[in-house]
């Protein structure tokens, strides 16, 4: 879906005991691009080494980019750089786009441990029209929004996301099976799909706050702070009352 060739270097400055991390490495056996390894996650570094070139692709989780934005020398970043795969938690829409305005190719992601990782990408050339998008899934990959009982919902509609693919592991990494329904794996995150099958991803299911009969997504709530420029971290939760 990216293009990856032998010819690019992919940035792991990621922990390798993450899916995300070792996926890097993975991807490079099969693609036979190369690997720069940095020992832990440092703006300066991750910088250093786009603006001198070496690297044509990245991994990082949206604190790393928001620090790596926050960088003197962020604006300085070459056209080398192709992508900047962000995943591993909620993104936030004004991150997406001011990564756009800086110039960095952000390609959103969404995906999970017992997924294989990745499930759905949004290329960085489609950003720009859907930055909220978490794109659409892998060759391979299925997806489908659904209601507690399996049964599809509509277009735009709020649903728990189902995946089905080859790589959906058999068991959790305590041994436990994974929690499926029909054959699906049950991610027990929410969200809904557009028409055009980009997937939009609100919230986990467990961290849905109820607050007078209304359902409210933490998520929403924290992009809302973000957008403020006062405002540098948000975190939301329900309170018993």
């Amino acid at each position: 879906m990216l293009g990856l060739s032998p010819s690019d270097c992919w940035l792991a400055c990621l922990p390798l005991f993450h899916v995300a991390g070792i996926g890097i490495l993975v991807r490079s056996v099969l693609t036979g691009c190369s690997v720069e390894v940095h020992e832990r996650f440092d703006a300066d570094a991750v910088n250093a080494a786009i603006g001198a070139g070496r690297v044509t692709f990245a991994s990082l989780v949206p604190t790393m980019l928001q620090r790596l934005l926050d960088t003197p020398s962020a604006s300085a970043l070459p056209a080398g750089l192709r992508c900047v795969m962000l995943g591993g938690g909620p993104v936030p829409p004004a991150l997406v786009e001011r990564a756009i305005a800086a110039g960095i190719p952000v390609a959103p992601t969404y995906g999970l441990t017992e997924a294989g990782s990745t499930v759905t990408v949004l290329p960085p050339d489609e950003v720009a029209s859907r930055p909220s998008s978490a794109g659409r899934p892998l060759s391979g990959t299925e997806i489908l929004v659904a209601d507690e009982r399996g049964t599809p919902v509509q277009s735009g509609q709020l649903g728990e996301i189902l995946v089905r693919s080859d790589t959906v592991a058999t068991t959790t990494i305590e041994g436990r099976p994974v929690e499926r329904l029909d054959g699906w794996l049950r991610t027990g995150d929410l969200g809904w799909e557009d028409r055009e099958g980009y997937l939009y991803v609100a919230d986990r299911r467990t961290d849905l706050v109820v607050t007078g009969g209304e359902n409210v997504m933490p998520a929403e709530v924290e992009a809302v702070l973000l957008e403020h420029p006062a405002v540098l971290e948000a975190g939301v939760y329900g309170r018993p009352d």
